[in-house]
């Protein structure tokens, strides 16, 4: 197996390292973000101290609610805010602990913008102290110039010496060497429980199909729509007979109620114009706001339209939902009417209710 790390510098202005790794030895190394070989996985290192790790227990969850979990904890643990922060969680070990990391979002974006820009798409982006090997027991530790990488079974950290000396203070200590460290590089990355490329930085995968899976694809979504359609233009050719029909009735009760009017003459308009002469235009105002409202809410139809003896309107009306009904009573209140409206009940797809209106 071979394998080609990528050590990211900590500072802006300085090159990457790599080191093109086979069969657990490091048989060629250089500088630059170009020049290396090619290698079965590409392993991208960050700056250890630029990584704060801690292992945590979690109950079995889904990977979204792990991660959900992952973030909550990360406020507890962290003086930064975590709207800053990349959280990632790192696989379960034997005990059922998992690693959580956190990282700067802004200094995560800046070293996938560094890779991108030369090309490089790492399989993999990890902290420099998980190179390490994790030891059984104690501290494993590699000085690495003025920092030292230091693993334990569940530890990781990339400290200055003088506070290595303080955190693994009463531990056993084992110092190794560069020679011994790139010696259990396949090793720590085979065992490695955490990659950094998580959630917005998750490898973007594609996809590709056979010319005969597209095919299929194709006719079944075409079949969905044309299915769809039918479905909508069923709907729409029944509101369209119910509208009719509707209209028919209140021409029958215009003809009842108005003997002389004309048969082509607007029902709602005829009878607002007959109760405008008999009763000094009362429900005239009423009226009109009626169809105002039923006009302004789409989708509303008026089903009935009775007069009460108590000199009151009752009306029925249906609407996809219930939210247009509640919008039709608010609209007429609006117009200084009293509405009481009743209880909305399903019909059909389609959402009834009854509203009395006392004229203002």
């Amino acid at each position: 197996m071979t394998v080609l790390l990528i050590l990211i510098p900590p500072g802006d202005a300085d090159e990457p390292m790599w080191v093109h790794v086979e069969d657990g030895e490091a048989v060629a190394r250089g500088h630059g973000w170009t020049g290396h070989p090619e290698a079965g996985e590409t392993v991208a290192v960050v700056p250890g101290d630029a990584v704060v790790l801690h292992w945590v227990e979690l109950p079995r969850l889904s990977p979204p609610q792990a991660a959900a979990a992952a973030r909550m904890m990360a406020v507890d643990v962290s003086a930064a805010p975590v709207s800053t922060l990349h959280v990632a969680l790192g696989r379960e070990d034997t005990g059922g602990v998992r690693v959580l990391a956190l990282v700067e979002r802004a200094r995560m974006a800046t070293w996938m913008g560094w890779l991108q820009d030369a090309g490089i798409s790492p399989d993999r982006v990890v902290p420099a102290q998980l190179l390490i090997e994790a030891p059984e027991h104690g501290i494993r530790m590699l000085a690495d110039g003025p920092w030292r990488l230091g693993r334990g079974p569940r530890t990781g950290f990339a400290v200055e010496a003088d506070l290595a000396a303080l955190l693994t203070e009463g531990q056993e200590v084992e110092h190794i060497t560069a020679a011994a460290f790139e010696a259990g590089l396949t090793a720590a990355l085979a065992t490695c429980p955490l990659d950094l490329r998580q959630g917005q930085f998750a490898p973007r995968r594609s996809w590709t199909a056979e010319l005969g899976a597209m095919r299929r694809t194709g006719w079944l979504a075409a079949v969905l729509i044309t299915v769809t359609l039918i479905g909508q233009a069923a709907i729409w050719i029944r509101h369209e007979i119910t509208a009719d029909k509707l209209e028919r009735e209140m021409v029958t009760e215009m003809r009842r109620v108005l003997p002389d009017a004309s048969t082509d003459a607007d029902p709602v308009a005829a009878l607002t114009a007959e109760l405008a002469a008999r009763q000094g235009g009362r429900f005239a105002p009423t009226l009109a706001a009626i169809n105002s409202a039923v006009q302004a809410n789409s989708g509303v139809e008026l089903m009935s339209l009775d007069y009460q003896s108590t000199g009151n309107l009752r009306l029925t009306a249906r609407a996809p939902q219930a939210a247009a009904l509640e919008a039709l009573a608010s609209r007429l209140r609006g117009s200084g009417n009293s509405v009481s409206l009743g209880t909305i009940r399903t019909t059909g797809d389609r959402q009834e209710a009854e509203m009395m209106v006392q004229p203002s």
